[in-house]
């Protein structure tokens, strides 16, 4: 867990309001490092100074939002009072990497091309004349031994 998201985590302990050196005393951060934090938090939009009260911030919903995708806050579980059934509400990042949800190549409509396997016996390389000349030698050595 990173700086940000202890800080997070105590504004959210602390019901989404708390003091720089409240902050500062119970993650075990410097003074000036939790304010640098802070700020940094405070230009992303997930926390805001409370009016009326010097270094103090509150929590935003973009800051409840980050801590419930790292899974730090438990997602809410909505009932509804007919049907007596559960929903689990997940909350899912804006920017997902869109390389683990492609389909395979096959299921888009593209063919992947087929390898053409060469038995061992035939398949060439490419040595150079002299030990062309020593392979086919053994080769024809070995057929007239049979």
């Amino acid at each position: 867990m990173n700086s940000e998201l202890k800080i997070l985590k105590k504004f959210w302990q602390n019901n989404g309001e708390a003091n720089i050196r409240l902050i500062s005393k119970e993650v075990g951060f410097g003074l000036d490092y939790t304010r640098y934090i802070c700020n940094c938090l405070f230009k992303k939009e997930k926390i805001k100074p409370v009016e009326g009260k010097r270094d103090c911030y509150e929590l935003t919903s973009r800051g409840e939002k980050e801590l419930k995708l790292r899974g730090i806050i438990k997602p809410k579980i909505s009932k509804k009072a007919g049907d007596l059934v559960e929903k689990v509400t997940y909350y899912l990042p804006k920017k997902i990497k869109l390389g683990l949800l492609k389909p395979d190549p096959q299921e888009r409509g593209i063919k992947k091309p087929k390898e053409i396997l060469v038995p061992a016996d035939e398949k060439k390389l490419n040595l150079g004349r002299a030990i062309e000349k020593a392979v086919s030698f053994l080769k024809r050595s070995i057929k007239e031994e049979k």
